[in-house]
């Protein structure tokens, strides 16, 4: 961990050729040559290592990657490339499939050598077939981002800034807010799917998945779950895994419940790409996974899995396991490594069944992280700082890439170096179908911008976003909390194309370096402190930061009188998007009847209440004919 300047020195030093400075652009300071042949020497050794991999797409060659790596742009036709190889015709829209990691540390797909390199070989592969994000944000928690994600807005915009839905949690995304799902199912005839974790609020019907968008889903409605029996960690004797259409929500107790939940998603995810009928139009595959998020170990009554993943055949290969045991330190850290092996393998089996149905040549596969990782989860994200929770780019800036062979031959297996926050995603989708009927309703404009134009072209001068705003933890109506002052007791963050303007807690390790080569063999004794926004209770500091000289946040240029006018300017930002913050109004954090009502219903996490007037007839009944019904009806 570093703790004084001259760790931090090293950490610059030890760093210098990681992806945040390989993509940087060449300004022509000293040492940069430097970084660019590093850069090459690794990606050789990468290309090299997925050779035995094949894919159907036409990859483009090891020199063109690393010239994308490296930073360089290319002269590619922009607006024709998109027209005629990426956008579809209003009677072939492409397919989306949406795959969400949970909790995946910066430094844990295997674009570069880290401890778990060899951990997702079949995900790296398949970003390096695609296009990769350099610059790619999300927010630093579960329930900011998946708002975000699913409404193209910032979680500032839709008053969902602070705090994650609990499990008895009276409060959701708002229902005024419009989906990606509702926009594809309205505007493209787009039958949706959801899969995995939702915690954007479950307390009514109203809030759930299938009155969102989605035709079906199975899942957990809250934030964390035990992989095998699909109970809450904070309530094991409760039960959070549903199913639902349209027209009715109940438990899922199928034979498969007990499995773990990994395979479970992945086996319904390739029965709805066998099943879906593309005949009457389009797929949208939301793949929300559980993994790679703690507890690893499963310790209610009904599971026999308290020592986490086991060294089965079953589960994964026995080299893969000796190997995880024998080059990862610490316990936690091994069973993050073997949930993120089983999630690589579910990835490959859900691309070979696109390709079995014929239809991995019309599908967009895109794959993302919510937020950063917590290092008592099992978690790093070094070289950058931070942890899961906070506003440095360790909690926010995360792995993403789109792959598909509807992507321009020229822009296959290149690096987009353009700032890109999770808000964007829907409206590039919108984009990607050739969707242009869907218009916000007013008060309800989009904070994202479409990224398809720079992104299928790698033409960074074309892209929209200039700045963004990390968070704001202003407007918050719930006791203390509205007394909040953004100046003086609250967190800030907001940048543009270069420089990052931060006020927020430090000390108390909430604004550390986490290094992966740090050994932690005794890891399940670290501090439990929560991954949260609120975090410290140390004194807050302003910061300023140039992130194309400093990606690991190391010097502070906040007091520097040569960077009074950069602060200004993104001071005013500050104003610009206060501004615009909507109220996190929960009424309450807790609701007390909510445990009470699930006892009371075979111990089953349900909405506990009903909005009345909202027309919404989704309700509370088994349906046998339903895509995720159990096998047992």
């Amino acid at each position: 961990l570093a703790q004084d300047n001259n760790i931090r020195s090293s950490i610059m030093r030890k760093y210098s050729s990681s992806r945040s400075n390989i993509n940087s652009h060449d300004d022509g300071e000293e040492g940069y040559s430097k970084m660019r042949m590093v850069a090459i020497s690794v990606l050789t050794v990468l290309t090299g290592t997925f050779l035995f991999i094949a894919f159907s797409s036409k990859s483009s060659s090891d020199s063109s990657i690393k010239q994308h790596l490296v930073g360089s742009q290319s002269s590619f036709q922009s607006k024709s490339l998109i027209t005629e190889q990426a956008k579809t015709t209003d009677s072939i829209k492409p397919n989306f499939v949406f795959i969400l990691a949970d909790d995946l540390g910066w430094n844990s797909i295997g674009y570069e050598d880290y401890d778990l390199t060899f951990a997702s070989p079949f995900i790296t592969s398949l970003a390096k077939k695609g296009v990769i994000m350099s610059n790619y944000y999300g927010q630093e928690i579960c329930t900011p981002s998946r708002a975000s994600l699913l409404t193209g807005r910032y979680p500032l915009s839709i008053g969902m800034q602070y705090g994650n839905v609990l499990e008895n949690g009276p409060w959701g995304m708002s229902l005024g807010e419009t989906t990606i799902a509702e926009a594809l199912r309205d505007h493209g005839q787009y039958t949706n799917y959801a899969l995995g974790k939702w915690h954007l609020g479950h307390y009514t019907p109203e809030h759930l998945p299938t009155s969102r968008g989605f035709h079906n889903y199975l899942g957990y409605v809250s934030g964390k779950n035990f992989y095998w029996s699909k109970n809450s960690p904070d309530y094991e004797d409760v039960t959070d895994f549903m199913y639902a259409d349209t027209e009715c929500y109940n438990v899922y107790n199928g034979s498969d419940r007990a499995d773990y939940s990994t395979f479970v998603y992945r086996d319904k995810a390739v029965k709805t790409i066998q099943e879906h009928d593309y005949k009457k139009g389009p797929m949208f595959l939301y793949f929300a996974s559980q993994a790679v998020h703690d507890p690893f170990a499963d310790c209610t009554a009904y599971s026999r899995y308290d020592g986490g993943i086991p060294s089965t055949a079953d589960y994964m290969d026995g080299e893969m396991y000796k190997k995880i045991k024998n080059s990862v330190v610490g316990e936690k850290r091994q069973q993050y490594a073997m949930s993120l092996v089983l999630l690589d393998n579910a990835v490959s089996d859900i691309y070979n069944a696109l390709e079995a149905a014929q239809q991995l040549n019309n599908t967009y596969i895109i794959f993302a992280s919510d937020n950063g990782a917590c290092l008592y989860g099992g978690g790093k994200n070094a070289p950058l700082r931070g942890s899961k929770g906070t506003l440095f780019e360790g909690g926010t800036k995360v792995d993403a890439f789109i792959y598909s062979p509807l992507l321009p031959s020229e822009v296959a297996g290149t690096v987009y170096s353009g700032l890109m926050h999770v808000s964007d995603w829907f409206p590039t989708m919108l984009d990607l179908a050739n969707i242009d009927s869907f218009v916000p309703k007013p008060g309800y404009a989009f904070d994202g911008v479409s990224q398809a134009t720079p992104m299928l072209t790698n033409t960074v001068s074309a892209n929209k976003r200039s700045n963004m705003v990390y968070n704001m933890y202003t407007n918050i109506q719930y006791n203390d909390y509205k007394y909040w002052n953004i100046q003086t007791n609250s967190s800030v963050g907001v940048r543009d194309e270069r420089y990052k303007l931060l006020h927020t807690f430090t000390g108390n390790g909430y604004d550390d370096w986490f290094d992966y080569t740090t050994t932690l063999s005794d890891d399940f004794n670290l501090d439990q402190r929560p991954c949260s926004q609120m975090n410290s209770g140390n004194a807050f500091e302003h910061m300023l930061f140039d992130l194309k000289k400093d990606p690991f946040e190391t010097t502070n240029l906040y007091y520097n009188e040569n960077y009074a006018s950069i602060k200004s300017e993104l001071e005013a930002l500050v104003t610009t998007y206060s501004n615009q913050a909507h109220a996190v109004d929960y009424g309450a954090l807790r609701s007390p009847e909510a445990y009470w009502f699930w006892t009371q219903h075979s111990g089953f996490m349900q909405p506990w209440k009903k909005l009345d007037n909202t027309g919404n007839t989704l309700r509370k009944c088994d349906k046998k004919g339903a895509l995720y019904a159990p096998d047992n009806l």
